[in-house]
């Protein structure tokens, strides 16, 4: 009787276990409904995160948990998607995406305080399910627009003092920085309290800049400077003022852009609001132009805002001041010792060729006052002969001398060789020989020299 009461008992507790036991695996591998039909809540914000399970791997839980963050970050950015940017970007779509694109950002990284709300998993899938309440969201985004409000006030109130005080550079940054603290918020119109009086800053900040970048002026003391090639022009010919409103601006930057080259120089006016270059001209052509105009690029970096706000402002047009460089040829006077077989010749053939080379390059030959001196010394010299035939060698050395300094400049040297029936005859067949290597090898020497005046 004892056993068959134990066995009873036993047989109920296994019975028992058994049900227990095949209820909780049901209950676990049962899939939630909101894997598949997500209800709606008017509280919350909600998302769903899916992932592949990986052998021997447990990436699946993070990659399920981000992609969750992001099914959440869609349903919040869905308010904002249709808003309007205020400030006109004259039809440029791919600021329009840039700044579509911070917006959207701002709503990603300003997700906190969300909450698991459950989680599912079979032997191939991981879910999970995150809601995120929209009261304590609103409060928190309310929280960050008002600290970027109060940081973009005490910028434009730090610009607007700037401005009135003509320190027109930092006012620009200034307000800049205003526009960099709301960039997260340009589809919104944001109102702000400056010194009592209700400012819609964004725009107006947009505006001042504008204002001051467009209306800021370059004054060139000489539209047309004459100048020589090879020569610094004097710095005092080549100034130009930098102003806004007919006042000088200090310490403003701008950038000079010389024709002849891709080089550009940057500047800053000075404390009377001038800047002033000296370029060496080099050119071989008649006129060059150098243009002046605000380095936006320098102020804007200084500002040290995104590079959205930076491309916006970028598009302000601006002055610009060009300054036309008529350019003449240095004067070059010529002197010749030339020689055959020791004694001197009357034909002067290496001078007379190297002053029409020249002159076919539009510099002027002079026998006195010039820019440059060329002294000519040349001779021959008997070399063999053989049977008759006479061989002679020449030597010349080309001197050049910058007369505005009497420093030498360049020494070139030049020799050739000769054959004929004589040595004097050989000799001038040298020289015949020596002026066809100055039109071919030698002539880019001497205009190269020309340009060694420092």
């Amino acid at each position: 009787m004892m056993y068959r009461i134990h066995y009873l008992l036993l047989s109920f507790l296994i019975i028992v276990f058994t049900s227990c036991s095949t209820y909780q695996t049901t209950a676990k591998n049962k899939q939630p409904e909101w894997t598949t039909n997500l209800p709606s809540d008017k509280n919350y914000y909600q998302g769903v995160g899916y992932a592949l399970k990986e052998k021997n791997s447990i990436l699946h839980y993070e990659t399920a948990r981000k992609n969750a963050l992001k099914n959440l970050a869609e349903e919040i950015s869905v308010e904002i998607s249709s808003s309007t940017i205020h400030i006109s970007y004259e039809n440029d779509f791919s600021l329009k995406e840039d700044f579509s694109s911070i917006i959207e950002a701002r709503v990603n990284s300003s997700i906190e305080g969300y909450e698991l709300v459950d989680s599912y998993e079979n032997k191939k899938e991981y879910w999970v399910f995150y809601r995120l309440n929209k009261q304590k969201y609103a409060a928190l985004q309310a929280q960050k627009k008002e600290q970027a409000i109060q940081l973009a006030t005490s910028y434009y109130s730090e610009a607007e003092q700037a401005q009135q005080h003509s320190d027109i550079r930092n006012a620009v940054i200034y307000y800049s920085k205003s526009l960099d603290a709301l960039k997260a918020y340009f589809n919104e119109t944001i109102i702000a309290n400056i010194d009592g009086k209700e400012v819609n800053i964004i725009s107006e900040a947009y505006n001042r800049i504008y204002n001051i970048l467009s209306n800021i002026e370059i004054i060139a003391e000489n539209a047309t400077i004459n100048c020589k090639t090879g020569y610094r022009i004097d710095p005092k010919l080549l100034t130009c003022e930098v102003a806004y409103q007919g006042k000088s601006i200090k310490k403003f930057p701008i950038i000079a852009s010389y024709s002849e080259n891709a080089l550009q120089q940057k500047l800053n006016s000075d404390a009377n609001g001038f800047v002033q270059i000296s370029p060496l001209v080099k050119s071989n052509r008649n006129t060059e132009t150098i243009n002046f105009s605000i380095d936006k690029t320098t102020l804007l970096l200084q500002s040290a805002t995104d590079f959205t706000i930076r491309k916006l402002l970028q598009k302000i047009p601006t002055q610009t001041t060009t300054v036309y460089l008529q350019i003449a040829k240095p004067a070059i006077v010529i002197k010749s010792d030339e020689k055959n077989i020791g004694i001197a010749t009357k034909d002067m053939v290496l001078k007379t060729k190297l002053e029409q080379l020249l002159q076919s390059k539009g510099y002027e030959i002079v026998s006195t006052n010039g820019d440059f001196e060329i002294t000519i010394t040349s001779d021959t010299k008997a070399a063999s002969q053989s049977n008759g035939i006479f061989t002679a060698s020449l030597k010349s050395r080309f001197t050049i001398k910058n007369l505005h300094n009497n420093k030498i400049v360049d020494v070139l040297d030049l020799t050739a060789t000769g054959t004929q029936l004589s040595y004097k005859k050989a000799g001038e067949k040298a020289y015949e020989t020596a002026s066809q290597q100055l039109s071919s090898r030698l002539i880019s020497s001497f205009t190269n020299a020309f340009l060694k005046t420092e």
